[in-house]
């Protein structure tokens, strides 16, 4: 008899340092001009080294599959270097790529890092308040990679764009924008705050800086910066998020920052004063729109900066206020359609693992969210950890300091999910079942085993607990067939994709191209087809021999910190920028 392959998607890194990290492009305020007189038209740029079948993935990772060759530009070292003035040369490898779509006054600077295991350095927070800092307007930005680099390629590749609309690209506003991203750095690395939090204070000063010369006709020379600083820094609260507590919201997160860091801030203050953004009154309402609410921030920094302890009781979740999310020109009537099943699960006392999962597939189905689409979505999540923090309650006073707190194990799955990024074919693998099934990689820990063409996905609700789904998923590599069920009473997915009609009476088209196509003979790591997997490559858990339980109230037992398995082939991110970009990928 052929014999099958078990195989885990294990946990692996702790935190990274600057989650969600790139480089991105920066379009001027001209952008909008320039895009209206073209009809809005999409622009793409693509790194030089791809290769044609790495071209077309990069595509269909942007959302640019058919895409004409007159918006496209090629971006090799001497294009980076042209705008950075880095080193960069024709020799440098340049992988990162970028696109550019105009949208309605009001959007806001949105950036979308969809590789962002793969890009490093700078997050996409940092990146829109350096953005709007070049002018930047009501612009969607997306960037991606196939293979780890620094990420300069793609943020040249903008102003490279630019240029091709016939946009003067500003250095005075670049130079600015790339002091800015290393203050930010700064910020982060020396007073130990969080990206959100970083990118919060540079929003305040420069809005204040702008309020000062295009409001109030003030110079802001040394001394006007310093005052500004020292105001934002002593005064300002930096919001977090809001939870609920005893029918109230908290925001309560203050500030310190060393006076070198100050310094730095001071002049970064007066360089800002010296660009077209900070004497235009529309750049408050931009960073309003794109940095300042924190629930925009990555759903990770998000999670970090929550309370572990947070566990409000049912009474007071159902009777806090409620946001309306019904107005159908702001909001996705899939959002409120999610808001009004939590509280359904709330009022029964039902665990919401599988609502925290289609928050992910719903930013899979609709990648370009509206900010305040991004907010509620945000919301939600808050709810929902503290929520099955209330619902912990119990298992916590049972295993005492073995525990291992919701925000622990919910930030150790969404490492998991990013480090499974550095194996294409394991995520492909697990991204085919999650669109499908809804059981997306950041909240369930897949372990796969195949036998023969057909592929079983046993999701577990996270890497700790190791709580098995009551699915089981199955895919047929011969037919490409998903199907979900336990045998005998397997159900095909219909189209291949999750339902939202199905599990909350709204229906979701994909707004992009969802499709994935595994090749017929795919292996999952560690399978050869004979009776002898590759043990090199076969992660098997002490999880899969553990029974399964109810996902709200998992069995003590299974809560035992067990250290888990690297998994095969992972790459390691780079640490810092390079001194010399012109040898290290783009």
């Amino acid at each position: 008899m052929k014999k099958s392959t078990k195989w885990l998607v294990a946990l692996m890194a702790a935190l990274a340092v600057a989650p969600n990290v790139a480089y991105l492009s920066q379009p001027t305020s001209e952008l909008v001009s320039a895009v209206e007189q073209a009809q809005q038209q999409k622009l793409l740029s693509l790194g030089a080294s791809l290769n044609p079948q790495q071209q077309e993935q990069t595509k269909n990772l942007l959302g640019a599959k058919d895409f004409s060759a007159a918006n496209t530009l090629m971006v090799d070292g001497n294009t980076i270097n042209q705008y950075l003035h880095d080193g960069s040369n024709a020799s440098t490898t340049v992988y990162s790529s970028a696109y550019i779509e105009q949208q309605a006054a009001g959007y806001g600077v949105q950036v979308q890092i969809v590789t962002p295991q793969n890009i490093t350095l700078v997050s996409a927070t940092t990146y829109q308040n350096a953005a709007i800092t070049s002018g930047a307007k009501d612009v969607l930005i997306r960037i991606a990679t196939v293979s780890p680099v620094t990420g300069e390629g793609a943020l040249a590749g903008v102003y490279a764009l630019l240029a091709k609309s016939g946009v003067k690209v500003d250095e005075k506003a670049v130079k600015v924008a790339e002091k800015e991203i290393k203050v930010v750095e700064v910020v982060k690395k020396e007073d130990k705050l969080d990206d959100t939090k970083a990118n919060q204070i540079i929003s305040e000063i420069k809005k204040e800086v702008t309020n000062q010369q295009a409001n109030q006709g003030v110079n802001v020379d040394t001394q006007v910066a310093q005052t500004i600083v020292n105001q934002v820094i002593n005064n300002t609260t930096v919001n977090n998020n809001t939870t609920i507590n005893n029918n109230t919201t908290n925001n309560n997160t203050t500030v310190n920052i060393s006076d070198s860091t100050k310094e730095e801030l001071v002049k970064l203050a007066e360089e800002y004063a010296k660009t077209e953004a900070a004497k235009s009154k529309d750049t408050i309402q931009q960073l309003e729109k794109s940095v300042d609410n924190s629930l925009n921030a990555p759903w990770k920094e998000v999670l970090n900066s929550l309370d572990e302890a947070s566990a409000p009781s049912k009474e007071e979740i159902l009777n806090a206020e409620r946001k309306d999310y019904s107005d159908k020109a702001v909001y996705n009537p899939i959002l409120p359609a999610m808001f009004k099943k939590f509280y359904e699960r709330v009022q029964n006392g039902e665990p919401v693992y599988d609502i925290y999962s289609h928050t992910f597939i719903l930013e899979k189905f609709l990648p370009d969210m509206k900010p305040e689409e991004k907010q509620a979505l945000n919301q939600l999540r808050v709810y929902l950890y503290q929520y099955t923090n209330t619902l912990d309650k119990d298992r916590k006073e049972a295993l005492g300091n073995d525990y291992t707190s919701v925000k622990q194990r919910w930030t150790a799955q969404l490492n998991a999910a990013e480090a499974v990024g550095n194996q294409a074919d394991v995520k492909s693998l697990t991204d085919k079942f999650a669109l499908a099934t809804g059981y997306a990689n950041e909240v369930y820990a897949y372990e796969f085993v195949q036998d023969g063409s057909k592929i079983t996905a046993l999701p577990r609700v996270d890497l700790v607990t190791h709580v098995s789904t009551a699915d089981h998923l199955f895919y047929d590599t011969a037919t490409g067939q998903v199907s979900m069920g336990i045998e005998p009473n397997v159900t095909p997915v219909a189209n291949g994709l999750f339902s939202f009609q199905n599990a909350y009476g709204v229906d979701v088209k994909a707004s992009v191209d969802l499709t994935i196509n595994l090749p017929q003979d795919f292996k999952i790591p560690g399978y050869s087809g004979d009776n002898q997997p590759n043990s090199s490559n076969n992660q098997e858990s002490q999880a899969s021999n553990q029974n399964s339980g109810d996902a709200s109230t998992p069995p003590a037992s299974q809560d035992q910190n067990q250290p888990a398995p690297t998994q095969p082939g992972t790459e390691s991110g780079e640490a810092s920028q390079p001194a010399n970009n012109s040898q290290n990928p783009q």
